[in-house]
């Protein structure tokens, strides 16, 4: 096995995030090693149900590291996951390894709340009279 090598946030233009990054920024299977080659760990796993059913980019009991900028963050996750160029062991493996060294134990913090959402203190009446097509019969 290789020296562990570190994986830092690459930065994606908005369309290398709608269309893909370039095959250039991802890990070779030496690199990443074979633990992240294939569906082999929680960050592989996590990577994969990304990838074919979307949801929160952290995994369950994650949360970025303090050093890392969140935004910038999944922003490579998105840009990774969508490109065509490499192989899908390939993706899968750098966005786990990715995952693995941009993310430590630990809840992540609540999103913030807007200023609008932060106003609204009770939930919306549904409009009109609650009857079927407004009007009784």
């Amino acid at each position: 096995m290789g020296t562990p090598i570190t994986f830092h946030v690459p930065e994606f233009s908005d369309v290398q995030v709608a269309f893909g990054a370039d095959h250039s920024v991802y890990l070779t299977r030496e690199q990443m090693g074979d633990d992240f080659y294939g569906d082999r760990n929680e960050f592989t796993r996590h990577a994969s149900a990304l990838f074919f059913r979307g949801g929160q980019v952290l995994p369950a009991g994650r949360r970025w590291r303090s050093d890392i900028d969140r935004v910038k963050a999944t922003r490579a996750i998105k840009a990774l996951l969508c490109s065509f160029d490499p192989k899908h062991e390939i993706k899968i493996g750098t966005v786990g390894f990715a995952l693995s060294q941009w993310t430590e134990a630990g809840e992540a913090p609540e999103a913030p709340r807007t200023a609008h959402q932060a106003q609204r203190k009770k939930p919306r009446k549904p409009k009109g009279k609650g009857r079927a097509f407004g009007r009784a019969a």
